[in-house]
């Protein structure tokens, strides 16, 4: 029986964040909308970043009337589960929940300390398996 393992969980999200870009903006991109819009990305992920959480513009970007941008990312942590929290040598299912709710909350925290007005919109586990970190 195993005394404790640590495990990597990883999480993926979708966003929107809401931003009317401007002539300036523009201004910046030397009049290139594809730049503009990698611009802005580079600094979305850059405020992300202070956080470790990987963010990226959706594939294809479209603006919504709202001036609404989607955005999808994800992030990995790496928690240590107690020998009470498996069975046979395996974790139970579900036990990480409280793990997963603390990555979830760590995004909404990255939300709410942007500079934009940002929406969350799904928020779940990445993977269909845990995978266990051997320490060297």
């Amino acid at each position: 029986m195993l005394d404790s393992a640590v495990f990597e969980i990883m999480a993926q999200f979708q966003l929107v964040i809401t931003h009317k870009f401007t002539s300036e903006d523009l201004a910046d991109a030397e009049g290139d909308i594809p730049t503009m819009h990698e611009n802005f990305e580079h600094e979305v992920q850059m405020e992300f970043s202070q956080w470790d959480v990987d963010i990226q513009l959706d594939n294809d970007v479209k603006i919504t009337a709202e001036h609404q941008i989607g955005f999808s990312g994800y992030l990995k942590r790496c928690y240590e589960f107690k020998a009470e929290e498996f069975d046979n040598d395996e974790l139970i299912d579900g036990c990480f929940e409280t793990q997963l709710n603390d990555m979830k909350l760590e995004v909404i925290n990255c939300c709410d300390m942007s500079l934009y007005e940002i929406t969350l919109i799904s928020f779940s586990w990445a993977d269909n398996e845990l995978m266990e970190i051997i320490p060297n």
